[in-house]
């Protein structure tokens, strides 16, 4: 189930856009396509996530739900995200409600990803990211 907001202003080309990268990133989270992924990363952050993919490789996404999605202009977006995972090292299930700020600059990227609730996923824990803040945090949603 996919909750996708709307706002006036924003051009339907755009909300496309960033649903079509919201999907590939968060896909590419989930099937392990961890150079995949990291396109959708800058800088700091792209280093930072593809060094702990390597060291978590035990770490399995298996789910996520994109729960809300808030633009603020037409070229930002904060959208909440919940992740289903776990570890092949542990074996428990973990539920992870986590904000990601994008922006687009001719293509979708993220700026900072933000832990909300749950166990932090290992995968996207401490990385470095801009001190902006992008718009109000959506609240997560049981």
């Amino acid at each position: 189930m996919l909750a996708f907001g709307l706002c006036a202003g924003c051009n339907a080309q755009n909300k496309d856009n960033l649903l079509e990268s919201l999907q590939a990133y968060n896909d590419a989270l989930r099937w392990r396509r961890h150079e995949s992924a990291s396109k959708y990363l800058r800088g700091r952050a792209r280093a930072h996530f593809v060094n702990a993919a390597d060291r978590r490789g035990d770490v399995r996404v298996t789910h996520y739900q994109i729960r809300h999605v808030k633009f603020v202009g037409s070229k930002r977006a904060v959208v909440l995200v919940r992740f289903n995972w776990y570890s092949e090292l542990r074996g428990r299930m973990h539920h992870t409600t986590m904000t990601q700020h994008w922006d687009s600059k001719g293509d979708w990227h993220i700026t900072d990803q933000r832990w909300v609730r749950g166990p932090t996923l290992p995968l996207l824990a401490a990385a470095p990211a801009p001190k902006r803040r992008l718009g109000a945090i959506p609240t997560a949603k049981k």
